[in-house]
């Protein structure tokens, strides 16, 4: 895993390039640093040194003219190695090298062979071609700030631009105002924009010219598919690959341990492939309920059980509110809203103590196996395929929250979709909010790149859409985003086995049915011996005690909305978000003030950051 940054001919290439931005990024890389210009490149990179550790291996990495610098890991660079090594010969072990030589050697369509988590920088002097590229499911990040013939790229987003902040009413407001997260490709800093998950951005270079060139990606995949007709036992088979693929080579590996299902599968598959892992759970001791640190006492149960070395990490952001949040969103570089990840920090950093930089975790499962409640909602209601016209269907979406709710059971568009998510709804926003159409309407664009894909497939039903909405939007732009910045903050690489390429392509055009219908029936037929451990009845997660937070924390709380009305952000009434919002016990409303929170220490902490 590293972090890289790049420009092409930018006037301030040099400040770009610096040892100042070397240093930003070197969390996410301290084994290795190096700043390397050529023509009219200036490159940085940082890395943190995974596969083959040897020095042989760091980048930049340059081969007969060609460039790349790579962040994140190809699991299957070992079978495109035995694809490439008649006609090449490797100098390294590292999937670097076989990466450089596979784009070389088979050109960009090799990006669709690929399993594993990356974002890179590819250039080909041959050819004068740059090519930007992200795994599917966003894993590893890239942004990008394009000029007249000049170019910045880099794994985050703060050293682009000089890292300026756009007013406060934008598409990227929009967006975190309804879903408490920013959607790529908007971004909050002036000039840049984030390469989607999946995108593949080619360039051309010659004669001092920087053009786009159009690159259509090739959507067959070329990797084995079992189709339909996919059984337990293969599911079992695939799992236990994914896991063994992540784990190989590596004597040290954590499990961020939660009670629900999908970790403790994890930690079943590590003791059958014969790793003894540190697993790590996160309780609160100053909760004010005990069914906050449920997860923590079942995840401790199960570690024991099955013979691994649990640790169980006390998190007390309760009483450092504002310290846990100033330094959750100078990692995150923009508010993000879930709540999870101000208890991450502890978690990610006692990892980090034991000497560990391998972490798995189970995220991705529930969106690969059908395991959120909603969706056995919406797979009832599909038997009722027409219900609400689709003028009625529209007219609903303006009205109350159950209507609403009534008519997202249809799935479809993207604002059936949105309404399973929403902090804010679109009605709130205009009441509640200073913003101006023109960026609803970016905010709706960018929803709508991902959704025209999903929707106008005729062969999918309507819970598969619902699943597939899920893993494009807030899997690969809030769950995976959040994950790679904390755990990389601390110098850990964490990785998904639910999120194998291999394991998803099989599953994708099974019914959810076969799935289980919200139960993962097939994953308790795979693996049997699950019913032997204890897990949570209800689907939680990594909950936080957010509500008990905001109300040890009057003040803070107060001060932050005040700060909105100041900035003329919130144009509501004093008495919205207040203090009978806070006390309410209703979960929707402290979200909504959550959100409201994050958002203006955010703002409020810019010259500091």
């Amino acid at each position: 895993m590293c972090g890289f940054v790049g420009t092409y001919k930018v006037s301030h290439t040099a400040e770009t390039c610096s040892d100042s931005t070397i240093q930003y990024l070197a969390r996410r890389g301290p084994d290795h640093h190096a700043t390397f210009s050529v023509n009219d490149f200036c490159l940085g990179v940082v890395r943190l040194a995974m596969t083959d550790p040897n020095s042989r291996s760091n980048q930049p990495m340059l081969r007969d003219d060609r460039l790349i610098v790579f962040n994140g890991e190809i699991y299957n660079f070992r079978d495109l190695r035995k694809e490439l090594i008649e006609t090449n010969v490797f100098t390294t072990e590292s999937d670097t090298e076989v990466l450089l030589v596979a784009l070389s050697e088979f050109s960009l369509e090799v990006i669709q062979k690929l399993s594993g988590s990356f974002a890179f920088a590819f250039i080909d002097f041959k050819t004068s071609t740059l090519v930007l590229a992200r795994d599917p499911l966003g894993k590893k990040p890239l942004y990008y700030s394009l000029g007249r013939n000049a170019m910045t790229f880099c794994s985050l987003q703060k050293p682009i631009n000089e890292g300026k902040v756009m007013p406060n009413s934008s598409s990227a407001l929009v967006s975190y105002l309804i879903l408490g997260y920013v959607v790529d490709p908007l971004s909050f800093y002036s000039g840049v924009s984030a390469l989607s998950p999946g995108e593949i951005k080619a360039f051309s270079f010659e004669d001092g010219l920087l053009k786009n060139r159009n690159y259509q990606k090739n959507e067959t995949s070329p990797r084995q598919n079992l189709g339909s007709k996919i059984s337990a036992a293969n599911v079992r088979r695939l799992l236990i690959n994914a896991v063994e693929s992540r784990v190989q080579g590596h004597n040290k590996i954590a499990l961020s341990l939660s009670g629900g299902f999908d970790s403790t599968l994890i930690a079943v598959i590590l003791r059958e492939l014969g790793c003894r892992a540190d697993t790590f759970s996160v309780y609160w001791s100053d909760s004010d309920k005990s069914r906050y640190n449920n997860d923590a006492r079942i995840a401790s149960a199960n570690s024991q059980k099955l013979g691994h070395n649990h640790h169980q990490v006390e998190s007390l952001v309760a009483e450092n509110l504002d310290s846990y949040l100033t330094e959750y969103l100078r990692i995150m570089e923009e508010p993000s809203s879930n709540s999870t990840g101000l208890s991450m920090l502890d978690l990610f950093k006692e990892i980090s103590n034991c000497g560990i930089r391998l972490a798995l975790t189970g995220d991705g499962a529930d969106e690969a196996f059908m395991g959120y409640e909603r969706y056995s909602k919406v797979a009832s209601f599909s038997r009722f395929p027409n219900l609400f016209p689709k003028k009625l269907h529209s007219m609903l979406k303006q009205h109350n929250w159950l209507l609403r709710k009534l008519g997202a059971l249809q799935m479809r568009d993207e604002n059936d979709w949105i309404s399973w998510h929403e902090v804010f709804n679109f009605s709130e926003l205009f009441s509640f909010f200073d913003v101006k159409i023109e960026h609803v309407r970016e905010f709706s664009n960018a929803l709508g790149r991902v959704s025209s894909r999903i929707f106008t497939d005729r062969t999918s039903d309507r819970v598969k859409k619902f699943m597939s909405m899920d893993s494009q939007i807030w899997l690969s732009m809030e769950s995976n985003r959040r994950l790679d910045r904390v755990s990389m903050w601390h110098s850990v690489e964490a990785r998904m086995p639910f999120q194998d390429t291999i394991l998803l392509d099989n599953l994708r055009t099974v019914s959810p049915k076969l799935l289980g219908n919200g139960n993962k029936r097939i994953l308790l037929e795979a693996f049997p011996e699950m019913s032997g451990f204890q897990r949570q009845k209800v689907k939680v997660g990594f909950i936080s005690p957010v509500g008990h937070w905001m109300r040890k924390n009057e003040n803070f709380v107060y001060e932050k909305i005040e700060y909105l009305r100041d900035l003329h952000l919130i144009k509501s009434s004093r008495e919205m978000f207040g203090l009978d919002w806070l006390h309410s016990g209703d979960y929707l409303k402290l979200r909504k003030m959550w959100n409201l929170v994050v958002l203006s220490q955010w703002l409020s902490i810019q010259d500091r950051i």
